[in-house]
């Protein structure tokens, strides 16, 4: 019987599945998949229509170095510094999903209402 090595927390949609949202992976110490638990089913498209009304808000601005920086005041610690302004809006969406599934994972409940989105109560 193989035992547990590692637990991992999976932040996404689970490819092949018509489940979304927060799982954990068991893996045993051999590295072959034990079990997956769905801990929190999440509406990732209404995640999807926060997140791109966060990035909607986002602030641009070239930074001194030639590199583009852009962040969302409403997400703290969330931002991207890119070579240009559209490759810096790319990565602050994921970084801003991102942001937003832990946020979720961890039940705060500080999260902005954006669009009239409220995401404090899943």
């Amino acid at each position: 019987m193989a035992t547990l090595d590692k637990e991992r927390v999976t932040l996404a949609t689970r490819v092949g599945s018509n489940r979304e949202g927060i799982w954990v992976e068991r893996t045993s110490q051999e590295g072959g998949l034990l079990e997956v638990v769905v801990r929190r089913p999440l509406p990732m498209q209404l995640i999807k229509r926060y997140v791109a009304a966060g990035v909607r808000r986002a602030a641009v601005r070239q930074h001194p170095d030639q590199g583009w920086y852009a962040e969302i005041a409403d997400f703290p610690g969330v931002w991207a510094k890119e070579a240009s302004a559209k490759e810096a809006l790319d990565v602050l969406e994921e970084v801003a999903s991102e942001w937003v599934l832990l946020k979720l994972q961890d039940q705060d409940e500080d999260l902005p209402v954006l669009d009239g989105i409220d995401l404090n109560h899943l």
